[in-house]
């Protein structure tokens, strides 16, 4: 596998490891007039964002998913002295997002997607937590539309179009990083998890993101519900990549039982069979 992506994702994340972002987020919350569950924050003060989590280094082109959803939810400050141990070097700060899920695991977004991802892939979904903890890790990658973390992002769409027209520092290399592993690292499927994520890559891709409605169908789990997604492709330069989007997963309106998020996956898994062809 060429390998020249990720020297240039270890670039990027070696250039912006000793950038004072702790300021950066001081100023852009002031200036936002962002405060409360609104805040915006880094994992660690003094420490850069979180650039992408999945073991970027175990990739197998065409065999792994790549997820973009819209933020990172604020991490617990019980565990604060751990995770600044655990990136007090560049390297450390590199493998620590690499095997963030094999150290700890937010199951309640995580396994969901290990769900999807698994039945898109045509494997079998992972039962034991250590084994979805391993398929996160290895097979798929996480990464967000905005790198910043809060409590909540009601006002999401404002404060990424203002990051957008600011070019800030962040967003630019987030959106670099997304781009490398679409272009570079040739993921079987992108998943996009919630309508602002899709905004956000409809905004990028323009005329490359091709992407039509799946009109309502009923839910395999819960009679007379009623789901949607879209699903299409994105054209970059190693092919089309098939993409499927949904409303934000898990939740009481969308794919929120195990079954409707395996129904899911195997719209993916069609998605990506037809690739193939």
């Amino acid at each position: 596998m060429d390998t020249t992506w990720i020297r240039e994702l270890r670039r990027l994340h070696e250039a912006n490891y000793h950038c004072d972002w702790t300021s950066h987020l001081r100023d852009l919350n002031r200036r936002y007039d962002l405060g409360g569950r609104d805040e915006l924050a880094i994992p660690d003060e003094g420490l850069p964002p979180s650039w992408f989590v999945g073991d970027v280094e175990a990739l197998d082109p065409g065999r792994w998913v790549l997820v973009v959803s819209l933020n990172q939810a604020n991490w617990a400050k019980k565990d604060q002295a751990w995770r600044r141990q655990e990136r007090d070097s560049i390297r450390g700060d590199w493998d620590f997002w690499r095997l963030l899920n094999q150290k700890t695991w937010y199951g309640t977004f995580y396994s969901p997607m290990v769900r999807v991802g698994a039945v898109a892939l045509g494997e079998e979904v992972p039962g034991e937590r250590e084994q979805q903890q391993e398929f996160a890790t290895t097979r798929m990658v996480f990464v967000e539309s905005c790198p910043y973390s809060s409590p909540q992002f009601a006002r999401g769409g404002e404060i990424l179009a203002r990051l957008v027209a600011e070019q800030d520092r962040g967003l630019k290399v987030l959106d670099r990083v997304r781009h490398l592993l679409i272009e570079e690292a040739h993921p079987a499927l992108v998943l996009i998890n919630g309508n602002p994520a899709l905004d956000r890559l409809q905004a990028l891709e323009g005329e490359r993101l091709h992407l039509e409605e799946h009109r309502r169908y009923e839910s395999i789990s819960k009679p007379g519900k009623r789901l949607r997604h879209y699903e299409g492709r994105l054209d970059s330069r190693g092919g089309s990549v098939p993409v499927l989007a949904f409303p934000f997963v898990p939740g009481r309106k969308t794919h929120q039982s195990h079954r409707e998020q395996e129904q899911l996956g195997a719209y993916g898994r069609a998605l990506v069979g037809e690739a193939l062809q």
